[in-house]
């Protein structure tokens, strides 16, 4: 299917899920299926990698949990593939579904992050990640994260080449919108959690596809220089499966 790069990412604190499943253990049942609780077993840094999956993959639809919900949205990352399966209400799937997608995801620094993209062809992407102060005052928090994680997709852009001045916007579902200065829309996603703001910008590949992920603090994470630890190794081909209920 042809079209611009969706993207989208999402950063996790693996300390968040830790407390979460402590307190609500419940959560277990509510947020995640069978198949991912057996695989997640007692992990918090499994259930907060599946939560980040789950996170960038409806955020690159564009679909959002509202009307799917969390355990429709079935994350599966054994073998070399990741297998997202959404549960979508009938009129239909997204036109999304249909596009090829690629993934990385990666463990470290107390949280994990993980990246979908969808493509024709395997896009160029740059990942960027920074820290966030030490311990701001408690209403500085969103906006410091926010302009963190802003300020991580104007670096990403300028890592792939992206034509500034930037133009931002916020769609009517909230997500924001980034065009080049010739007004060409930029598929970008922002996430922020515990003290890490992180950015993901792709744009249609031109001869040099691949992953290009950077940290804005070297040694402080280790999602960098394009190194993807834990389940995946760069930009790899992920399936996403929309059944119609």
């Amino acid at each position: 299917m042809a079209g611009p790069p969706l993207a989208g990412i999402d950063v996790t604190s693996v300390r968040g899920w830790r407390e979460r499943l402590a307190r609500t253990p419940g959560v277990r049942t509510t947020a995640f299926s069978g198949r991912e609780s057996a695989w997640a077993g007692a992990a918090p840094e499994r259930y907060a990698l599946l939560w980040a999956v789950k996170e960038a993959a409806v955020k690159a639809l564009g679909t959002g949990f509202a009307g799917i919900g969390w355990r429709g949205v079935e994350v599966d990352l054994d073998g070399p593939a990741a297998t997202v399966t959404l549960r979508v209400p009938r009129p239909g799937p997204p036109e999304a579904c249909r596009r090829a997608w690629w993934w990385c995801a990666g463990l470290g620094g107390g949280h994990a992050v993980a990246v979908v993209v969808g493509a024709p062809a395997p896009p160029r992407t740059a990942v960027v990640l920074r820290r966030l102060p030490s311990d701001p005052p408690r209403r500085r928090r969103g906006p410091l994260a926010s302009a963190a994680a802003r300020a991580a997709a104007e670096r990403a852009a300028r890592d792939l080449g992206v034509a500034a001045p930037l133009g931002w916007d916020r769609a009517a579902s909230g997500a924001p919108l980034l065009t080049d200065a010739a007004g060409r829309p930029v598929a970008v996603s922002l996430s922020h959690e515990g003290g890490l703001a992180g950015a993901v910008l792709a744009v249609p590949a031109d001869g040099d596809a691949g992953t290009r992920a950077r940290a804005d603090r070297p040694g402080r994470h280790p999602l960098r220089h394009g190194h993807q630890p834990g389940p995946g190794e760069g930009l790899r081909r992920a399936r996403i499966v929309c059944r119609t209920e």
